[in-house]
C-alpha cells in the first residue's frame, strides 16, 4: 500500500489541478530520484537546498551519493539553482545539468545584494540568509518566464532588491522552523532539525538568543527513523546547559491527537520505547563526559533532570509543576517535524482552553 505521504501528495497534485493555480512550490519528500514528486515533467525552475546526511540508507552514505539523488528533479532546458555546497556535490549537480541541457547556477551570497530595505525579519541566521537567496533566485526566474517572450539561455540573476522582495522575506511564515512564541511565562523555540547540520544550526540559534537569559534552560525532544540519537544529543548538549530534557513521541497529548501531525507508522508503545532509548543514549553520553572530565562525575550527571514521558502535553504539565506557572523558562523542542507539529498541535489547545 501506498505510503501517507504518497497519497497527500496525489491529493496535493489533484487540488492543485482543481484550483488551477498559478505555480506550485513542490519540496521532494525523500531525495529526488527516485521520489513520488518527481512525476512533474516540464519543470522548468529548480532548486537544490543545502546537503546533509539524512535517509543515507536510501540515498546513499556519501555527500556525492546524496547530491546524486537530489538532482534527479534536474528536468532538460531547466534552469538549476543551488547554494554553496561542498566541491564534490556541486560537480555532481553541474553533470547531472549538463546531462539534461540544464543551466546550472549557484546563487549569491545574501551579503552581496543591494536593498532599497533591508529585511528585518527572518534573516538572523546563516540558513535563513541562504534559503532566501535561493527563493530570491528561484521566484525571479519563474516571473522572468512568465514576462518575457523569450528567455535569455544564461539565466538572469536579480541583484537589486525592490521592496517587494524584502516584505515578502519579513512576511514569510515557516511554522517550526527557527520559530519563537511566547507563551504565558514561556519562551517555546521550535525547529524541526533532526540531521547533524541541522541540529548544529538549531543549537547555535537557541544559544544565541537564549545566551543573556537567566532562565532554566529545557528540552522537548524525539528522533525517528534510523537517525543517531548520541550525535544529535551531543552537539546539543555541548552548547548548551540544560536543567531538563524530555523525551516524548510525536504526540500531541494522549485525549485528542491529529493524523496529520502524528507519524501513523509508529504504534504509541513502540514510540515511547525508543523515547526510552533516547533516554539511555542520554545517560551514555553523560556517563563518558562526566567519567572523563571529572571526579565528581555522577554528581554531574545527577544535576541533569530527564524524563520520558507519553506526550507535549503531559511535558508541558511536567514543566509547570516543575518549575511554577510564574517562572519564566526557556525550552527547545527540536529533533522531528513531527514533534514540533505535534507541539503547535498541543500550544493551540492549551491556549484555547485559558
Amino acid at each position: 500500500m501506498p505510503t501517507y505521504f504518497k497519497f497527500l501528495t496525489i491529493m496535493a497534485f489533484n487540488v492543485f489541478l482543481e484550483e488551477n493555480v498559478d505555480v506550485a512550490i513542490v519540496e521532494v519528500g525523500i531525495g529526488g530520484e527516485y521520489d513520488c514528486t518527481n512525476i512533474v515533467r516540464n519543470t522548468k525552475t529548480v532548486g537544490i537546498t543545502s546537503l546533509g546526511y539524512d535517509h543515507t540508507q536510501i540515498l546513499g552514505n556519501t555527500l556525492e551519493e546524496i547530491a546524486w539523488q537530489k538532482a534527479g528533479i534536474i528536468k532538460p532546458q531547466s534552469h538549476v539553482f543551488t547554494v554553496t555546497q561542498p566541491p564534490g556535490c556541486l560537480e555532481v549537480i553541474e553533470k547531472r545539468a549538463q546531462e539534461k541541457n540544464a543551466t546550472f547556477t549557484v546563487v549569491p551570497d545574501f551579503s552581496t545584494y543591494s536593498w532599497t530595505q533591508f529585511p528585518r525579519r527572518n534573516v538572523e541566521t546563516h540558513v535563513q540568509r541562504l534559503n532566501a537567496s535561493l527563493a530570491i533566485q528561484l521566484s525571479h526566474d519563474w516571473l522572468q518566464r512568465h514576462r518575457l517572450t523569450r528567455l535569455p539561455r544564461k539565466v538572469n540573476l536579480i541583484k537589486e532588491m525592490p521592496e517587494e522582495i524584502s516584505m515578502g522575506i519579513e512576511g514569510t511564515k515557516w511554522p517550526g522552523r527557527c520559530q519563537v512564541i511566547p507563551f504565558h511565562r514561556r519562551r517555546i523555540f521550535l525547529d524541526g532539525a533532526h540531521t547533524v547540520e541541522s541540529i548544529e544550526v538549531c543549537a547555535d540559534w537557541f544559544a544565541d538568543n537564549t545566551t543573556k537569559s537567566n532562565n532554566p534552560k529545557c528540552l522537548i525532544f524525539n528522533v525517528t527513523g534510523s537517525r543517531d540519537t548520541k550525535k544529535l544529543l551531543r552537539i546539543l548538549l555541548k552548547k548548551i546547559n540544560f536543567a531538563t530534557i524530555i523525551f516524548t513521541p510525536n504526540i500531541a497529548s494522549n485525549t485528542y491527537h491529529s493524523t496529520d501531525n502524528t507519524s501513523v507508522l509508529t504504534g504509541t508503545n513502540e514510540a515511547l520505547e525508543r523515547c526510552r532509548k533516547n533516554e539511555k543514549d542520554l545517560y551514555d553520553i553523560l556517563v563518558e563526559k562526566y567519567t572523563k572530565n571529572s571526579l565528581n562525575g555522577l554528581n554531574g550527571i545527577a544535576k541533569l533532570n530527564s524524563q520520558v514521558l507519553s506526550s507535549v502535553s503531559d511535558a508541558f504539565t511536567y514543566l509547570d509543576k516543575t518549575f511554577g506557572q510564574e517562572k519564566d523558562i526557556d525550552i527547545l523542542i527540536t529533533g522531528s517535524l513531527y514533534l514540533v507539529g505535534a507541539s503547535l498541535l498541543a500550544l493551540e489547545h492549551v491556549d484555547g482552553k485559558k
